[in-house]
């Protein structure tokens, strides 16, 4: 028995194969091993917590979707920009003058936000309308507190109902502006432009039928009548004033509400209140600085609204191209310094990448 043990052990040993041993494969289970991330900090569990909520999708119909409803009004120049991981913060140059002016006239979404301007345009236009021939029929000399206060609530409420669904611009000045800084697609501050002038003119209309032609004349439209008596300003004054009051309501704008960055750093909340306070703030600096001059309206559309109410456009130049004027300085000025400009010391060292 003790020899059968070696022998035993030698035949075995005799009878097995020989061994290819490249087609030998012994799995190292430290291979596929993922590298550990090592202990996770309380960071790394909170980004991974808010990363899993992120990812989740409804399951219900009332559950809050963000994602579809804005699409069609997220673009620079929207007073909802909503600055998303990844995308840019203001439109890029386009590569040829053709791409730039033919882009986007075929795209329902824009045509839908125009029809919203133009139906913003007619109801702010016409309730704005009512709120100047009530206050001219209490025959009060402070106009301007008045209408100052009642123009930040009226613009603010409106601009924020209009916002998701065109930008809320509802101004021929702030769309001109924002398309000469090239916030917007041509196609798009066209319909705009279009559409509000529509939605003007429809105002005009329904306080003509509202009041009455005579009613209408009395009390000049709603307002922008430039009045020829002693000691009020000429066409030319008026011109210089309203130049300068819409460049300080572009300026506001943009800063606060307008700017791509303005999702990051104000939130789409403050942008609607602000345009609100600079025109209140403007109107009640304007509106009493001498007998029948109206004051600043920074708004092309109420002028013209009220122009077709009361039948009558005299100095109607001066309410287009004062706020036109703004537009093309404020657009230089934007576009020479513009707010999301990188400082020279950060590009030297290299910590912003183009």
């Amino acid at each position: 028995m003790a020899s059968e043990g070696p022998n035993s052990l030698e035949d075995n040993l005799r009878n097995i194969e020989a061994v290819n041993p490249s087609a030998l494969h012994i799995e190292d289970p430290f291979a596929t091993m993922p590298k550990s991330p090592g202990i996770p900090t309380e960071k790394t569990l909170e980004a991974n917590i808010v990363r899993q909520a992120r990812d989740l999708k409804p399951t219900n119909n009332l559950s809050l979707r963000l994602d579809p409803p804005f699409t069609m009004t997220d673009f620079p120049g929207s007073f909802v920009r909503i600055v998303q991981e990844g995308q840019p913060l203001f439109v890029p140059r386009s590569q040829t003058l053709v791409a730039y002016f033919m882009h986007g006239w075929t795209n329902p979404e824009i045509w839908k936000a125009a029809l919203i301007e133009f139906w913003a345009v007619a109801c702010m236009t016409y309730i704005g309308g009512l709120i100047g021939i009530t206050v001219m029929s209490f025959k009060t000399n402070i106009v301007a507190p008045y209408v100052g206060i009642i123009t930040v609530f009226l613009l603010a409420l409106w601009i924020s109902a209009t916002a998701p669904g065109s930008g809320g611009h509802i101004n021929s000045t702030i769309t001109f502006a924002v398309l000469l800084t090239r916030l917007m697609s041509f196609s798009r501050g066209v319909l705009y432009l279009v559409a509000q002038l529509s939605g003007s003119a429809l105002a005009g209309g329904l306080l003509r039928a509202s009041f009455g032609f005579e009613r209408m004349v009395e009390v000049s439209g709603g307002g922008c009548k430039l009045a020829r008596v002693a000691g009020s300003v000429s066409p030319t004054q008026a011109f210089v004033i309203e130049a300068c009051c819409s460049t300080a309501l572009l300026f506001v704008a943009f800063g606060i509400g307008l700017d791509p960055r303005q999702q990051i750093l104000y939130g789409p909340a403050l942008g609607p209140v602000s345009v609100g306070l600079i025109v209140g703030l403007i109107v009640f600096a304007t509106a009493g600085l001498a007998p029948g001059y109206p004051g600043a309206s920074m708004n092309p559309n109420r002028c013209f609204a009220f122009a077709v109410a009361r039948g009558d456009f005299q100095d109607q130049w001066i309410w287009w191209t004062g706020p036109a004027l703004a537009g093309f300085v404020h657009s230089f000025l934007y576009t020479l310094v513009p707010p999301y400009h990188r400082r020279p010391t950060m590009e030297s060292r290299g910590t912003v990448n183009e």
